[in-house]
């Protein structure tokens, strides 16, 4: 029987473990930088879904993980490219930004 820390800690594992392989990926590949039409290859896609089986995520489709793994290089680009920044994340709108300056500065300054 799993218990939920030792089933949390497993996810955990799994969480770093799927980081660097996407990471590592990406960087042999130069993050996708310059390319339009950036697509993950269907063996790192379906190694991930081997991966994830049996966790929540293993019913998201695989569109969706290319979709975040291309975005989340695309930001990553940015804050490399411009020494830092602000991710600002859309969970309901599965959105992923880039912004130079802090995009809450401009609120609170105009509120003030």
């Amino acid at each position: 029987m799993t218990d939920k820390n030792e089933d949390g800690g497993r996810a955990r594992l799994l969480e770093e473990g799927l980081v660097h392989f996407v990471f590592r990926y990406g960087k042999d590949n130069d993050f996708f930088d310059s390319k339009t039409d950036a697509r993950v290859t269907s063996s790192i896609l379906n190694a991930i879904e081997v991966m994830v089986k049996g966790y929540e995520v293993q019913d998201r489709p695989l569109s969706l993980w290319n979709d975040a793994i291309i975005n989340a290089f695309r930001v990553f680009l940015e804050v490399k490219k411009n020494g830092g920044g602000y991710i600002t994340i859309d969970m309901m709108n599965r959105k992923l930004s880039y912004e130079k300056e802090n995009p809450n500065s401009t609120k609170r300054n105009a509120n003030s």
